[in-house]
């Protein structure tokens, strides 16, 4: 035979509809005072990132490729050194998404 519920059943499932109703109501109060949802701040953050992440990429290959063409490095080096720049951004990449 099933026993009935205890309070501290019932407790639990009150503080837990109440943390959610809490919530909610912080995400609420975040977008007013903010202006704008938090899910679209973070989208704006992570293509902040991804953009000067990008732009840093670029800049390090460039200037990577500067200092082979004037003899500067060697082909190897290069090359290595844009793999790992690259490698960087996809770690990176991979963890704002």
């Amino acid at each position: 035979m099933r026993r009935a519920p205890s309070r501290a059943h019932f407790r639990r499932w009150s503080e837990i509809i109440t943390h959610k109703i809490r919530k909610q109501t912080l995400v609420a109060e975040f977008a007013i005072g903010a202006g704008v949802e938090a899910a679209s701040l973070l989208l704006f953050i992570a293509s902040l990132v991804a953009a000067v992440a990008l732009v840093w990429t670029a800049w390090v290959g460039w200037g990577e490729f500067e200092s082979f063409a004037e003899g500067r490095t060697s082909a190897f080096a290069m090359t290595w050194f844009i793999a790992r720049a690259v490698v960087l951004l996809l770690i990176l990449l991979f963890f704002i998404r």
